[in-house]
């Protein structure tokens, strides 16, 4: 998004952890990074002298994408609709913290179809619990950014409908999305091939993850995936390819152009 579709300088700060939380006190990983220290760690940067951004409420965009690690955390557990109470609490505080120190555009993305990755889409039992507590969580989040809006009127707080987008590529694999993404369709939707997820792991050195090669490489291909790997829609048993990435940027920049203006 940074570099492709950008029309003037902008400047993008990551400050993501991966396998990250809302908050890792109220569910399961004490060794990630959470929300709250990514926040944290924003306002630290943002107010050292030798690394001051410079960046002010009017030309400055708070994007947040979390709450996935916290489903899979929860969704088994009778106590998921408590928790998910205390989540979002700790979710709306540190959009609280951000407000504070001057952050006054939020866009939120609530969370995707998680239900139809191979993590769960042969397990029929499983798959309706997670896809329950997902709407759940994404009902929360609308609940959040209106709430944010209500308590202070200098605020935009928008969702992007990242469960929509996802959920008509899986169900139309040469969705519209796909080609304003200048990709031809998808094949496989439902698995992935371990080919593909265990090369990229000993390309990188890295744990599971979203391969986002190159996008002038030639698509990689192995005769045992049967497809071109960025025909498939996921990576591994959790995370879409490259490809679905892309259209997800596409869809959220022209969806900040009607917001914000081009």
């Amino acid at each position: 998004m940074t570099l492709e579709y950008n029309s003037s300088t902008v400047v993008t700060y990551n400050f993501a952890f991966a396998g990250a939380e809302v908050n890792k006190s109220i569910t399961s990983k004490p060794d990630v990074n959470d929300i709250g220290h990514q926040v944290g760690s924003f306002i630290l940067y943002s107010e050292n002298p030798n690394t001051n951004p410079h960046w002010t409420a009017d030309d400055s965009l708070v994007v947040c994408f979390v709450g996935i690690n916290d489903i899979r955390a929860v969704y088994n557990s009778p106590n998921s609709g408590s928790i998910l109470d205390a989540v979002f609490k700790s979710y709306r505080a540190n959009i609280d913290r951000l407000y504070t120190v001057g952050a006054r555009n939020f866009l939120l993305l609530n969370i995707p179809p998680i239900d139809l990755s191979p993590s769960y889409n042969t397990n029929p039992t499983s798959q309706k619990i997670i896809a329950t507590t997902i709407a759940d969580f994404n009902s929360r989040l609308m609940t959040l950014a209106s709430g944010v809006r209500r308590s202070y009127a200098d605020v935009g707080a928008w969702i992007f409908d990242t469960h929509a987008l996802l959920s008509r590529i899986l169900s139309d694999k040469s969705a519209l999305d796909l080609k304003a993404a200048g990709h031809t369709p998808l094949v496989n939707v439902s698995d992935y091939c371990d080919v593909y997820k265990k090369a990229y792991t000993e390309r990188t050195g890295a744990g599971s993850g979203v391969v986002e090669p190159d996008l002038n490489e030639p698509e990689t291909f192995d005769a045992r995936c049967k497809v071109r790997m960025d025909e498939y829609f996921w990576f591994d048993e959790l995370h879409p390819t490259w490809p679905v990435h892309k259209a997800l940027t596409v869809r959220i920049v022209e969806e900040l152009k009607g917001l914000l203006g081009s």
